[in-house]
């Protein structure tokens, strides 16, 4: 089994101290502070684990595994008014879920999120062991998290992580056996007849193994579900991507609504902003016998969601939550919108026995389509809130065919299409017949999905696969026109190939289905509200005289005015309505940061840290009423913009903050209120509960290859004392300090020689530091004389402004830069390439301290590729902490080179630092960067520099016509 959990420790944010105005030692608090910075404090853990199971084949079986909501449309579909008058929760549906467990296993002692609300019915309907454990706890946080991302209450957050259909109630079995390892009954049945029978008609499984081939598991699933065809089965994909071919045998179903893993996004927290594309882990299709899976997508990176307490948690200001990400994540996100969507076909549109036929052709239907379009790896992602608005406002269409056709029948269907402007798709699905395991095609029943156009054009099921012709081997086919012609469109489906019989009383096999048709009701993103008219980003104008407009912010319906249309949002269109779809972020202590995907604004408090918002390409920021570019916002400053619900990126960023500098006079805490005053003046600042503590570094002395690492700012301040500078940053809306930054004078670099007898150290860049008498000195994390530090080592010095001496020394003996290869979570083995080209395999602890662009990360955050700085003991077994930089790629052409700046210019315009560190290449030939010349095209990897001081090379590669130079012997 897979779990994916990360797992912190962390120190209280801020001691309440109070301080009388003393004169204390301003160079004895700065050492205490460059002492705590370095050494770092108890890191994260993830861990992967893998069991072979005794009762089914002869693998493996694993466990596959807020923001969800957004994307999916759950939240537009739950807010009263806005769709349906009364929002859509999930109530009354109740969803089974077969995984590890459920908290401590007892149905009177829940995570909040997933206790009972009075009246209403239970949150939990069922917990049971189905694998002889003793109490179906939750020993590894898998189900616990699954079960309230389907239908968690959010209790515990105020409602911020609700699981997708909140309202829903659980059936969870517990599958985990006496020595944890998952145990599913060797027959399904066995699983998936107790909850059909106690109500449930959704059933979500986060488990599954063996090869990408159609077994005895898959054989199963599909025979069960055509024997209760209103009984859909939801499978993660697996775990095993990006490749083709890698899904699980279980996803190998063809009933089964497989589902795979798109990208949530949480950039400061992990790479990966692009919410259109498979998360890189998502197991990719074809199935075994070429069948399109998965059929659709849904949130699976860094998905938010109830902890047990049987694990730790990785956010460390929500301690109920815990992140974790898989296809497992993406198969509960799908459960949650089906049961939504059953709640709409049974109350709204007052189907009794909606199939699950029709819940997969109506979610495959709606699905915005990934980049590049439907194709062999899927249909889209769920989009619930496109679905249901086409559904409710006429623009899909559907028959739910329990009478199903016959062989050589035909049954048509017509289409008026009035808007040319809008993609017309149609879905067929049907529930066919079991077919034996390891048979290698695995179709029994064949029907056929036809459409012609006004002007006779005629496209068959799955034309985009390649071949217009007819589909032999999906029991899903659709048809797909971006830009339909106006007028009439006829669908058939036909009866190809009826072997089995699947409704009863018929005289000859027929086979039952469910299609979907219409125009989708996605229209863009919001550019412009101005008067009656919206413009879109693709040039489009709505005129909302013509068209109403329904307008949601933040959940709740607002004013459809250009007061409250804002840009950025999401906006749906039908012939009948306009839906328009913002949230809104605001954040007290903000942070820009530069990626390879653009610039990120992230939290700086780490209690509040969720991973921040890629802004939006064509956005700047507003600062205090004046546009600046990200690169220039200043740090701990209160942000807002607006966020689109499914590309998560922010627009209309704007920014406000005062500004004062000082040194501290004193510190006052009263009747729980912590006040700040500044170089002895009489006015006191609030400092606000939520604010974020931090240094300020000045370089007084670092080498090149350490910028694009810093120092590693510390995120949580132990101590502000009298006598330090400071700069504060205050909030406009409250007047409290919302961000206060200690101002530190640092030097890092490597000991090329030292002076015992007179205290002085001497660096490879030639400067020399004094270390005053009685000066912290600590060495691999203990305690040391001044006499222990020696050359090679690694330090970092804290100096006294005007005199230079140094107040503070950490050192460390095995410090080096490279590249990081690859991690494993299982083995927790770092695999990285040093700067001498030399291959090391390391030990990365739990504990083990990870920054990332200078602030506090998780093993997430390790990317191959990552230019990474490496402390290690002595023994150069185990990393004791890990800083990333952000890896960028340019092109240019060479200008020149100046050896005094260390410094390469292109004729482009840009500068790049040049470090020791730094490779050169001609045509793949080491050279020297004064054998480049004057026009040749650059390759140029770089780092960004923390410091705003350049950007530094890692390698520049050199295209020249001319040969390279000579190589001697």
């Amino acid at each position: 089994m897979r779990f994916f959990k990360q797992r912190y420790r962390v120190k209280s944010l801020f001691k309440a101290l109070v301080f009388a105005i003393l004169p204390v030692s301003l160079g004895l608090a700065l050492s205490f502070l460059l002492l705590h910075t370095y050494q770092g404090f108890a890191g994260t853990r993830e861990y992967e684990k893998t069991y072979t199971t005794g009762g089914r084949d002869e693998g493996s079986v694993f466990f596959l595994n807020d923001r969800a909501r957004a994307i999916t449309g759950a939240a537009a579909v739950g807010a009263p008014g806005f769709i349906v008058p009364e929002g859509l929760t999930g109530e009354g549906q109740i969803v089974a879920v077969a995984d590890s467990g459920l908290d401590l296993g007892r149905l009177d002692d829940l995570h909040p999120d997933l206790q009972s609300t009075p009246g209403k019915m239970p949150k939990v309907v069922m917990l049971k062991s189905w694998a002889g454990r003793s109490v179906p706890d939750d020993p590894d946080g898998h189900g616990t998290h699954m079960a309230a991302t389907i239908a968690g209450t959010g209790a515990a957050s105020g409602g911020q992580f609700q699981g997708i259909a909140p309202g829903a109630s659980i059936y969870f079995q517990s599958i985990l056996d006496a020595d944890g390892k998952p145990a599913p009954p060797a027959n399904l049945a066995d699983l998936f007849w107790p909850a059909y029978a106690a109500g449930a008609r959704v059933h979500v499984d986060g488990w599954g193994g063996g090869p990408n081939a159609y077994r005895e598991s898959a054989s199963q699933v599909d025979g069960f579900v055509r024997k209760y065809p209103d009984f859909l089965t939801i499978f993660g994909a697996g775990n095993s991507g990006p490749s083709p071919r890698t899904i699980t045998d279980e996803a190998n179903s063809k009933n089964a609504l497989v589902v795979g893993a798109s990208v949530l996004p949480r950039p400061a927290l992990a790479p990966g902003s692009h919410t259109g594309l498979p998360a890189d882990f998502s197991s990719r299709g074809p199935a075994g016998d070429g069948r399109i899976k998965p059929e659709i997508y849904a949130p699976g990176s860094s998905v938010v969601s109830a902890r047990s307490r049987l694990t730790e948690g990785n956010l460390p200001g929500y301690p109920e939550y815990t992140r974790m990400q898989g296809t497992s994540m993406a198969a509960a996100v799908a459960g949650g919108g089906s049961a939504l969507l059953m709640e709409y076909f049974k109350k709204n549109l007052e189907l009794t026995t909606p199939s699950a036929a029709l819940v997969k052709a109506a979610l495959i239907n709606g699905a915005i389509a990934m980049e590049g379009g439907p194709s062999e790896r899927g249909f889209g992602i769920m989009d619930l809130a496109g679905t249901i608005i086409a559904l409710k406002d006429g623009s899909f269409q559907f028959s739910d065919e329990w009478a199903g056709v016959a062989q050589g029948d035909e049954i048509v269907f017509k289409y008026t299409v009035k808007d040319e402007s809008t993609p017309f798709k149609a879905t067929l699905t049907w529930t066919d017949p079991a077919a034996e395991p390891g048979s290698a095609q695995t179709l029994v029943n064949d029907v056929n999905l036809i459409v012609e156009t006004p002007g006779g054009s005629i496209y068959y099921g799955n034309h985009f696969l390649g071949k217009n012709a007819p589909d032999r081997i999906n029991n899903v086919e659709q048809v797909v026109l971006s830009a339909p012609q106006a007028g009439e469109y006829t669908l058939r489906v036909s009866g190809a190939t009826i072997r089995r019989n699947t409704v009863s009383g018929s005289i000859a096999p027929v086979q039952d289905y469910a299609l979907v048709w219409g125009q989708t009701s996605t229209g863009g993103l919001l550019k412009e509200a101005n008067g009656n008219s919206l413009t879109l980003e693709d040039g489009t104008t709505l005129e909302s005289a013509e068209t109403p407009v329904v307008n949601l912010v933040d959940e709740t319906v607002a004013p459809a005015d250009s007061g409250h249309l804002f840009p950025g949002a999401l906006v749906y269109r039908t012939l009948e309505r306009i839906y328009v779809v913002a949230g809104m972020w605001r954040e007290a202590g903000a942070k820009a940061i530069k990626t390879a995907e653009g610039y990120i604004l992230s939290e700086l408090n780490p209690s509040k840290r969720l991973g921040g918002y890629l802004i939006a390409a064509e956005n700047g920021i507003t600062v205090n009423g004046e546009k600046i570019s990200p690169d220039k916002l200043p740090q701990g400053v209160e942000v807002s913009g607006v966020i689109n619900p499914f590309n998560q990126k922010l627009y209309q960023v704007r920014a406000a903050y005062t500004e004062l500098e000082g040194v501290v006079s004193a510190l006052l805490e009263e009747d729980g209120e912590r006040k700040l005053f500044l170089g002895g003046g009489s006015e006191a600042y609030r400092i606000s509960p939520e604010a974020v503590f931090s240094y300020e570094d000045n370089y007084v002395n670092a080498e090149t290859v350490d910028l694009p690492f810093g120092t590693g700012a510390l995120e949580e301040l132990e101590e502000v004392l009298p006598g330090m500078p400071v700069r504060l940053h205050l909030a406009p809306s409250t007047g409290e300090v919302q961000y206060l930054a200690v101002k530190r004078q640092v030097a890092l670099g490597t000991v090329s020689e030292t002076s015992v007898a007179h205290g002085e150290i001497r660096l490879e860049s030639g400067a020399v530091y004094r270390l005053l008498t009685g000066s912290p000195v600590k060495k691999d994390r203990k305690k040391a004389s001044f006499s222990a530090i020696k050359p090679k080592d690694y330090v970092a010095l804290m100096v006294l402004p005007d005199t230079g001496e140094t107040i503070g020394m950490v050192a460390y003996s095995k410090v080096f830069y490279g590249k990081a290869v690859n991690f494993s979570e299982k083995t927790r083995t770092l695999d990285l390439l040093n700067d001498n080209g030399q291959y090391l395999s390391l030990n990365l602890p739990p504990e083990a301290v990870i920054y990332r662009w200078g602030a506090r990360a998780t093993k997430d955050a390790i990317a191959a590729g990552s230019r990474v700085r490496v402390t290690t003991d002595p023994g150069l077994k185990e990393v004791w902490r890990l800083d990333l930089a952000q890896t960028l790629h340019d092109r240019g052409r060479f200008s020149e080179y100046n050896a005094g700046t260390g410094r390469i210019a292109t004729l482009e315009g840009k500068e790049y630092l040049v470090s020791g560190s730094t490779r050169f290449l001609k045509n793949g030939y080491p050279v020297e960067p004064e054998d480049l010349h004057a026009g040749e095209q650059l390759e140029l990897e770089y780092a960004a520099s923390i410091p705003t001081s350049g950007s530094v090379l890692i390698s520049v590669n050199a295209r020249a016509s001319a040969r390279p130079p000579e190589l001697f012997v």
